[in-house]
């Protein structure tokens, strides 16, 4: 089974803010890279972003796909609409793996993250990444992490930058 692991940035600035339109480019972006690519499977770390749009983009493919969760609970400061998306993904996963048994103490937040980051590419043949190539971050790391396994590396940012600016027409 040829499985696709997603790593790619959070809603926020880096993909252009929370609003105009964003989710709905991630959305079409992620149904175009599985269409493309054709996986058999997905792993999705399930932050809000590229995470959960590979996630739902899998739902609606009828493709098999790994919740991939740093620890229980990751979703708790995240705003309501956010957890409510989260939860409703995670209702849908044909799998979910926890990366940590327990929650993690204040200052080994950023250290779980990354050991679902690396559990991901270590179970995926190739990475699906939404990277703006900026040489910092999650993103990045894991990508660094894949490319040092051997793992083919697709960014979708180049189709990212075409489908539009926020506030454009995608």
């Amino acid at each position: 089974m040829v499985t696709a692991a997603g790593t790619g940035h959070r809603l926020g600035d880096r993909l252009g803010g929370y609003g105009n339109g964003v989710k709905d480019r991630l959305h079409k972006l992620a149904v175009h890279a599985l269409h493309f690519y054709q996986p058999e499977h997905v792993i999705s770390g399930m932050a809000s972003g590229w995470d959960q749009a590979l996630a739902a983009a899998a739902v609606e493919a009828g493709i098999p796909w790994t919740a991939a969760v740093p620890f229980r609970g990751q979703e708790s400061r995240w705003p309501a609409v956010h957890q409510e998306e989260y939860h409703r993904l995670l209702g849908l996963a044909s799998n979910i793996h926890y990366v940590a048994g327990r929650r993690p103490d204040k200052n080994e937040v950023t250290e779980f993250y990354y050991a679902r980051d690396r559990w991901m590419a270590d179970q995926g043949d190739y990475m699906l990444a939404l990277w703006d190539l900026k040489p910092s971050g999650g993103t990045f790391k894991t990508v660094v992490y894949a490319q040092m396994l051997k793992k083919p590396v697709f960014n979708m940012w180049p189709i990212w930058l075409k489908l539009g600016s926020p506030g454009e027409p995608g």
